[in-house]
């Protein structure tokens, strides 16, 4: 959408009324693909989330419909799993996952770049990845990325996961704003997630007692 209005001199007043409706006009046009562009990455994400779903499964989901509309590379997630003395992150779930990235490793929370981010409450924007090992196959050879997005989810003020996005280009700020708005819904869907196995519990225990 593009309209352009030259007035023929500053006291052209119908002119620079024009160009003011088509700046405005120019103006709602941005505003509408953007509401647009959200919702549908809202409603994606959505049906993504739908089902009774495992933990893994819930995350594989997750990650591919983020990758699908934000024109991300490769995405992982990580949860945070109790260990022995304490808390730390371990994968979940990926897509398109970084050569050798190691699913057993469990990352102490404010260790490294995906444990720091872990205890931050916004996204954080790696545009330098020059010391990450983070290639790609492609099945015709590998890509390095050279923008890695990360950013928390919590529950009850504490840290329950974190989802790193890589890119081939340093993403937009639409994106950095849409990948930190949905985090609370995520959240959400992973203590859904996490709680259905005690609830199936219980309600056949309870089915069973009548």
């Amino acid at each position: 959408f593009d309209i352009e209005v030259t007035p023929r001199s500053p006291h052209d007043r119908l002119s620079q009324a024009l160009k003011t409706m088509a700046f405005n006009l120019q103006a709602a046009d941005q505003e509408n693909r953007m509401r647009r562009w959200k919702q549908d990455g809202l409603l994606d994400l959505a049906e993504a989330m739908r089902g009774r779903l495992t933990i893994q499964e819930l995350s594989n989901r997750i990650v591919q419909s983020l990758c699908r509309h934000l024109n991300s590379v490769s995405g992982v997630i990580y949860l945070v799993v109790s260990g022995t003395h304490k808390e730390g992150l371990q994968w979940s779930g990926s897509h398109a996952a970084p050569l050798g990235i190691d699913k057993d490793k469990v990352f102490d929370l404010g260790d490294g770049f995906i444990g720091q981010a872990a205890n931050k409450m916004g996204a954080t924007l790696w545009s330098d990845l020059s010391r990450f090992q983070w290639s790609i196959a492609t099945g015709i050879g590998t890509i390095q990325p050279t923008a890695l997005l990360l950013a928390p989810f919590h529950n009850d003020g504490k840290p329950r996961g974190v989802i790193a996005l890589a890119f081939l280009e340093p993403p937009e700020d639409r994106v950095v704003q849409f990948f930190e708005e949905i985090m609370n819904a995520i959240a959400m869907a992973f203590e859904t997630a996490q709680a259905r196995p005690l609830a199936d519990a219980l309600n056949a225990s309870r089915a069973m007692a009548t």
